[in-house]
């Protein structure tokens, strides 16, 4: 999974801000070490996990809502 800017979550639409969200929220809570989907094995204890969340939901409380 690629981690987005704040600048590059800027250029996304909401709706594909929305989708990324989804995204995020798919990562699971803690390591799965059997789990091979995800690359890396990320988890949202990640540092980089956090900011991008974090910046995604500022970007989002900015827009407008979508039906």
């Amino acid at each position: 999974m690629k981690f987005l800017s704040e600048k590059e979550l800027e250029n996304l639409s909401t709706v594909r801000l929305l989708a990324y969200k989804n995204k995020l929220m798919a990562v699971p809570e803690a390591p799965n070490w059997g789990d091979t989907i995800i690359s890396r094995n990320i988890n949202k204890s990640f540092p980089e996990w956090k900011t991008t969340y974090d910046n995604l939901k500022k970007i989002l409380s900015n827009r407008e809502n979508v039906a």
